[in-house]
């Protein structure tokens, strides 16, 4: 089978879930993802895809939760070893600090679940979706791209699709063949480093076990709750539905004129041209009758409008959901812990280890890169490098549910239990937060019972 073809069962079975996590993050082809309505005419829904409005709230929500994780940055302790001072100051294949790469990192777990980080010694480190990974073994993987191809300056480029093969040692680059698309043809080649080792052997890349491996790092959340996804699915059924809301209401603005031809369609075809062309007066035929407007309704646009503010509330409660869920299945996360920090923070805590061990092996690739005589295979020895993330991100999400009450009455609560503690969950919910409410009702009611002690304590004393 040509590599072009070739993927592995896992990319198969979460290619569509990707794709969908990709539009809904870039808004790349996310027109894509609307869908045509019973009875929709295919013209409406042309015009709908050409006219979709994308919020990208999904990359919104994921980076605002990515942004609070690197308010944290500066205590991360990081042990660089033999790694040349400055060189990751421009990491990245644009020169993009190491830290921008982090970032990008972050913000992948969070939308797919899983990152692929690729170290092309010539071009640096590349942080990429697992869509552009479609297959691997233990020691290769295929890594999906693009290069422009141009005989001359005189004529236009030719954006051509690329599939590099990653190989401990070295790298194939492959195009479909020109001449037939379900062949594959070379058309670049190199290894990471030349014959540097006496008895020329080639040396090659390492695992942490000192096993031969292709640059290609696999970075997973350890999770089981699909975040990005579901965060997706609802910022895309918000999407579908402002679709068809804005097209209702472009629709019922605009109007429609019944045209008074009979069945002429010569006539009415060519009424409608000079409509279009900007005629401001439309003669009609006496034997017909005249034309009249026709008001479109405007109550499915009204009710749009309501399901819509609902679907936004939902979001913010879904991520927040989701992440609690993350991280109560990821097997680091306790529940105390959840308890303490809430499900913002705790999922902030299982990202942060997930990114520190994800750091460590990145670094020790970045190290034989940069000596592949010492550090890279066959006779690896392993460099020095370590990176710890801090846990505790209590702080930087927000307060808790059991502290909410007192930050926001103080001592005296304006309103009955009831009322506060409704008052309260909705304050949490526009936030992306959904707390207990049995927790949050106590919480008042503690608050409650304390301001009535003040006030009969104040009034014996004055008395």
């Amino acid at each position: 089978m040509p590599i072009h073809q070739a993927t592995h069962p896992h990319f198969d079975d979460h290619k569509k879930d990707w794709t969908t996590v990709r539009r809904m993050m870039t808004g790349e082809k996310v027109a894509a993802e609307l869908i045509q309505r019973y009875f929709e005419h295919r013209d409406h829904f042309d015009q709908r895809q050409k006219d979709a409005d994308f919020t990208p709230r999904t990359r919104f929500l994921l980076g605002r939760l990515a942004g609070m994780l690197f308010e944290r940055a500066g205590d991360v302790q990081r042990d660089e070893g033999p790694i040349e001072e400055g060189s990751l100051e421009q990491a990245g294949p644009k020169g993009e600090d190491y830290r921008v790469l982090l970032l990008r990192l972050a913000q992948t777990l969070l939308s797919h679940n899983e990152a692929v980080v690729v170290l092309n010694p010539a071009t640096g480190l590349h942080v990429q979706t697992p869509l552009t990974r479609p297959h691997w073994t233990g020691q290769e993987a295929t890594i999906q791209g693009s290069r422009v191809e141009a005989s001359s300056v005189m004529e236009d480029g030719t954006r051509v699709r690329t599939w590099t093969r990653y190989m401990p040692s070295g790298f194939e680059v492959y195009r479909k063949s020109v001449s037939n698309e379900d062949e594959a043809e070379l058309i670049g080649s190199g290894t990471w480093a030349g014959d540097a080792r006496p008895g020329g052997e080639a040396p090659f890349f390492v695992d942490d076990e000192g096993r031969p491996t292709a640059p290609v790092l696999r970075v997973e959340m350890s999770w089981e709750a699909q975040v990005g996804l579901q965060i997706a699915k609802k910022h895309r059924s918000i999407f579908r539905m402002t679709s068809r809301r804005d097209f209702a209401l472009s629709a019922a603005m605009n109007g429609l004129i019944q045209l008074g031809v009979g069945d002429n369609e010569s006539l009415a075809d060519e009424i409608e041209h000079r409509l279009k062309s900007g005629l401001k007066v439309v003669p009609y035929d006496s034997d017909y009758g005249p034309h009249q407007g026709l008001e479109m309704p405007t109550a499915g646009v009204e009710a749009g409008s309501s399901v819509l503010k609902g679907k936004k509330k939902e979001l913010n409660r879904i991520a927040y959901n989701e992440l609690e869920e993350g991280a109560r299945t990821s097997g680091s996360a306790t529940e105390a812990q959840i308890k303490h920090q809430g499900g913002a923070a705790s999922a902030l805590s299982v990202l942060a280890e997930t990114m520190a061990d994800a750091e460590q092996r990145i670094l020790r690739l970045k190290a034989q890169a940069e000596n592949f005589r010492e550090y890279a295979g066959p006779q690896p020895s392993p460099p020095g490098v370590s990176v710890e993330w801090p846990t505790d991100y209590s702080d930087v999400v927000g307060p808790s549910e059991d502290d909410l009450a007192r930050r926001i009455f103080g001592s005296q609560l304006p309103a009955d239990e009831e009322t506060a503690t409704e008052v309260l969950m909705d304050v949490f919910r526009e936030e992306g937060y959904e707390p207990g409410e049995d927790a949050l009702e106590e919480e008042v009611r503690s608050a409650l019972d304390r301001s009535a002690q003040a006030s009969s304590t104040t009034g014996q004393f004055l008395q």
